[in-house]
């Protein structure tokens, strides 16, 4: 995160159009910035995936193709949000990942953070998983 001045004062959110204007006529003089050394979630994808098996595996007493999982792919919906950015990892079929029905009647909802510059996936547990979607929940995400 950084945290934005004008002609020497910070100031926050959008600048002002005479502000655009002033930076224009007198570039990276007007408008500056100074990182803060914090970091910010940002929610970038939430989806989900439609995955249907027609028969339970009993054994070998049925073809593959019966009991093999079928990935009917991600119709538009309003829930899904943004495009996913990192399609090769899946919170899904990942046993580190807990999924939680807050009520017993929404999905089943998991959370992860994906950090780009370590290629690392985090996946909170507890309170921490709940502190992370509350954050992302917020209009604005709190810096916390």
């Amino acid at each position: 995160m950084q945290d934005m001045f004008f002609e020497g004062k910070q100031f926050f959110g959008t600048p002002s159009t005479w502000q655009y204007i002033q930076e224009f006529l007198r570039p990276g003089k007007q408008i500056t910035t100074h990182p803060t050394g914090e970091q910010q979630l940002h929610l970038v994808y939430a989806g989900f995936l439609n995955l249907l098996t027609p028969l339970p595996k009993i054994g070998n007493l049925l073809p593959a193709s019966w009991t093999k999982q079928y990935n009917l792919g991600t119709p538009p919906s309003p829930f899904t949000i943004g495009r996913d950015p990192i399609p090769n990892v899946k919170l899904y079929g990942n046993p580190r990942a807990d999924f939680v029905m807050v009520g017993g009647t929404p999905p089943p909802i998991a959370v992860g953070a994906y950090n780009q510059t370590l290629h690392q996936l985090t996946l909170p547990i507890g309170n921490d998983r709940q502190r992370l979607i509350d954050r992302l929940r917020q209009p604005k995400p709190s810096r916390n």
